[in-house]
């Protein structure tokens, strides 16, 4: 979902948006994803053991996702590029070259939020991938292979309901904090990396807590769960925006712009996150029990996210004045590295 639908959407807003509105409407998605998240987790509640019931829960968002695909096709619009006749001929690997020429000649700050992107993702992995098993195994001690009543597959149900309670309270956040976001990039001079690097070390704080001092208490797990949607809000509104802006300028300044596909890089460090997570668990695993596993996986969360908040510190993200960049073109200086100078 992630990669089909959100990077063909964030690309076509780009287009329309002006510069000025480039990270504040990168913002309105993750607003939108709130929504959604909030649904999804209200979903789960029909069943006190939702794994048991999967087919049915993903039937439905199949269902839901077609109907979304279909929305997409009726609103959006777009003017088809129109190929040169003379042009030679392109070879079947030609997307694949494409996507080789556009990383190779990406900015710099591409590289360095391809990189903050892949560090918070393993933080983020650790929640929405396995964040119910947490809540049911380690926190609640429960077994959804126990028989069904007794206290381990009670506590296990119980576990389960925390969890999607607690997804709830995290989606809630969530569509309150992008409203802040977008307040705060819209009325004050505050550069986006100063909100983005806050928004990953409190997700790394969710996680040492999690790790650490939960224990057995449901309530303090859901506040960390709640927590840790800080740093997801920011990955997919701050480092979308900032690549939407370069490229912006790039365009006006007549320079080949590769919005879309810079962006299904930014999602493609989303998932290097992801698999970097999950390999870590199952090498866990392979030594102890899930339960014990489950929190040592949110220290190294933690590490990660401690890692990428400091990464996004150092993002170079305020723009060159245009006097500066009208003076570096008289110069014949500037170029798509330089678009963004040191504070």
């Amino acid at each position: 979902t992630i990669n089909i639908l959100q990077t063909p959407h964030r690309a076509l807003v780009a287009d329309l948006a002006s510069e000025d509105q480039q990270v504040p409407m990168q913002v309105v998605f993750v607003f939108m994803m709130a929504i959604g998240n909030f649904l999804g987790f209200s979903v789960m509640q029909i069943y006190k053991v939702p794994v048991e019931h999967m087919t049915e829960l993903m039937l439905g968002i199949c269902v839901l996702n077609t109907f979304c695909i279909g929305v997409q096709f009726l609103v959006a619009r777009e003017v088809p590029l129109e190929s040169d006749a003379n042009a030679p001929r392109k070879s079947a690997c030609s997307p694949m070259f494409n996507v080789v020429e556009a990383v190779r000649h990406s900015p710099v700050l591409l590289y360095h939020l391809a990189l903050v992107q892949c560090l918070v993702w393993i933080g983020n992995t650790a929640w929405n991938n396995y964040g119910g098993q947490w809540f049911a195994n380690s926190v609640f001690q429960g077994d959804q292979n126990a028989e069904e009543g007794s206290p381990e597959w009670i506590a296990y149900g119980d576990g389960m309901k925390a969890f999607t309670m607690g997804g709830q309270a995290k989606s809630v956040l969530q569509l309150i904090s992008s409203l802040i976001i977008i307040g705060l990039l819209l009325k004050t001079t505050i550069r986006p990396r100063l909100v983005y690097a806050p928004c990953i070390y409190i997700g790394a704080i969710a996680c040492v807590l999690a790790a650490f001092v939960v224990g057995h208490s449901g309530g303090f797990a859901m506040l960390c769960m709640t927590l840790s949607t800080m740093p997801e809000t920011g990955s997919f509104a701050i480092p979308f925006g900032l690549v939407a802006t370069l490229n912006k300028k790039a365009e006006e300044e007549g320079r080949p712009v590769s919005t879309a596909l810079q962006m299904a890089l930014l999602n493609c460090c989303v998932t290097v996150g992801q698999q970097v997570c999950t390999v870590s668990l199952a090498a866990i695993e392979g030594k102890m029990e899930l339960e014990t596993a489950l929190p040592l996986i949110f220290m190294i969360a933690a590490m990660a996210q401690f890692l990428g908040g400091s990464g996004a510190l150092f993002l170079d993200d305020k723009p060159v004045d245009k006097a500066d960049s009208d003076n570096e073109d008289c110069c014949g200086a500037s170029s798509s590295n330089e678009l963004y100078a040191d504070e």
